[in-house]
């Protein structure tokens, strides 16, 4: 009974995985393209495979993240991360100028 109290303590104590897929604004994969998450005041590099998938270990919690892709800056809208795994696909967004938006929760 107290060993699994204790891993039970022990999950909790790592941070979540978020991983999913990234589209482009076109409908395709943002396949094998590094990308950059902030972490905390950091940011973590991450590589799509070949079906735009990513995957991040990130602190538990609801907050709005910062992607780096290509140069470009994407936000998102709030998200919750929790252990041990959430997933979550992104669509790229650019105005009319091809500037870009956000990353949108892909339906």
């Amino acid at each position: 009974m107290v060993a699994v109290f204790v891993l039970l303590l022990c999950e909790a104590a790592f941070p979540g995985v978020l991983y999913g897929r990234i589209i482009r604004e076109d409908g395709k994969a943002l396949a094998r393209t590094v990308i950059r998450i902030e972490k905390d005041s950091s940011f973590v590099e991450v590589k799509t495979n070949g079906f735009g998938g990513y995957e991040v270990r990130l602190p538990d919690g609801k907050r709005k993240l910062k992607f780096v892709i290509n140069d470009e800056e994407y936000t998102t809208d709030s998200t919750k991360i929790y252990s041990p795994r959430v997933k979550q696909n992104w669509q790229m967004v650019k105005d009319k100028k091809g500037n870009p938006v956000k990353l949108e929760k892909a339906k």
